[in-house]
């Protein structure tokens, strides 16, 4: 395996903190709406977290730096027609949207 590329040569991202009115909803089902959302294929979905309570989940993707602008339009342009998903936060830092969204990473056990 070859060595692991210099910070600098890696490729940018940005995190995004979405809101899912459906407290019980599925990684698949969140992944498929946050790419509807947001209007690009190219996204990993990193936390879910489902609250039934409330009914409401809260979800972070990684996208990459190059596709933001298209990203950021359609957020802009379609926030209101979309009932289900809803942008919360955005970061290139994944802690600082954790912190904004108050969710809580859980280490794990060894």
């Amino acid at each position: 395996m070859g060595k692991m590329p210099s910070k600098a040569k890696r490729g940018k991202r940005r995190w995004i903190g979405l809101e899912f009115m459906d407290g019980k909803i599925s990684r698949e089902r969140a992944l498929e709406a946050s790419k509807r959302f947001l209007g690009c294929d190219k996204i990993r979905l990193f936390d879910l977290v489902q609250d039934i309570e409330s009914g409401v989940s809260k979800g972070i993707v990684e996208v990459k730096h190059e596709d933001l602008a298209i990203i950021k339009e359609r957020v802009n342009n379609s926030e209101g027609s979309v009932k289900h998903v809803r942008s919360v936060t955005m970061s290139g830092k994944i802690r600082l949207v954790r912190s904004r969204m108050e969710i809580i990473k859980s280490k794990p056990s060894k």
